[in-house]
């Protein structure tokens, strides 16, 4: 008998040859090595001018940056309080209090605006209106309208709601009986509160004291201070006191004596030391003298007793017979 042939294995190899053949998809795209050497380059180049600019301005900064930075950053000097000079028992001769000064940022006020402003403040404030016109045309953003005046000048300027206009407390040396505190002795200061006559001149350094210093971020144009910016305060010293033998009472009297005692015998000038022989403390210096302009005697600036000369006179005799 033939052999039977085997169907079931000729019909799964007939069906391995008929099956279809499957795609196969690549799950990634093609990587293309130009585009890659591309991307690199660029980013290379992009980092390599972004490092160089950095270096650049570390290593030298461009001076226009640094001024537009300097400006944010502002420097005010904190002014020491002067010293008082006092009589004998500490009672204040000379000694300062604050005032207000006017001071203006030209640049906020316009060219249209300026001889209206110019106008308001001539009004208010002894400035004459042609150096107000001088100070306010510059291209500054300081200026001085008027320095350490009154109170009742200040809130008038203030009514004004000049834009540009700012307030600043600054002290005025001030005597609490006026020109007869014995000045022509104790001296005077300029408006900068140095000394430049009598105790205020040659104790000027210990008066004044020293300045300290606030460094404060603020705006552009340096109106405002930037809130939780950056500030440094180093606080001032304030001067030393200085004492006197003087009274402030007997030199207000003595002068005030003085003055009637010359203008009595119609006289130019008088002087009068009033001092305990014990001890030699001067107690009262009293300087008059009749004025040019007004004709009237006064309490002068001037210490006669110290640099006036004049020729004594008979008067000299009995007191050479007594001693």
């Amino acid at each position: 008998p033939g052999k039977v042939p085997n169907r079931s294995v000729n019909s799964r190899s007939s069906a391995r040859k008929k099956a279809p053949r499957r795609t196969v998809i690549a799950t990634r795209p093609t990587v293309c090595a130009k585009r890659v050497a591309t991307l690199s380059l660029a980013l290379l180049v992009g980092f390599g001018m972004l490092s160089y600019r950095l270096a650049d301005l570390q290593l030298t900064p461009d001076p226009e940056l640094q001024e537009g930075l300097g400006a944010r950053v502002i420097t005010q000097e904190l002014a020491a309080s002067r010293g008082q000079i006092t009589d004998r028992w500490e009672r204040p001769i000379s000694h300062s209090l604050p005032a207000t000064t006017i001071e203006a940022n030209p640049r906020v006020i316009s060219a249209e605006e300026l001889p209206f402003v110019v106008a308001q403040l001539s009004d208010l404030v002894d400035t004459p209106p042609g150096v107000l016109m001088a100070r306010l045309s510059r291209d500054s953003a300081f200026a001085y309208i008027a320095r350490q005046v009154d109170e009742a000048t200040a809130e008038a300027v203030r009514d004004l709601d000049i834009a540009g206009i700012r307030f600043r407390d600054e002290p005025r040396r001030t005597h609490p009986n006026g020109p007869c505190s014995g000045l022509a002795i104790v001296g005077r200061t300029d408006i900068d509160h140095v000394g430049i006559s009598g105790l205020e001149e040659a104790y000027d350094r210990s008066l004044t004291g020293i300045a300290g210093s606030v460094v404060l971020e603020s705006s552009a144009d340096g109106e405002s201070t930037i809130p939780n910016g950056e500030q440094v305060i180093e606080p001032a010293q304030p001067g030393q006191n200085v004492r006197t033998t003087l009274d402030r009472n007997v030199q207000y009297q003595t002068e005030q004596i003085l003055a009637q005692a010359v203008e009595g015998v119609v006289g130019q000038r008088g002087i009068a030391i009033v001092m305990i022989p014990q001890t030699g403390e001067i107690i009262a210096a009293a300087n008059v003298q009749r004025s040019s302009e007004s004709g009237l005697v006064e309490c002068t600036t001037t210490n006669l007793s110290a640099i006036w000369t004049y020729e004594p006179g008979s008067i000299i005799k009995p007191l050479t017979m007594a001693a």
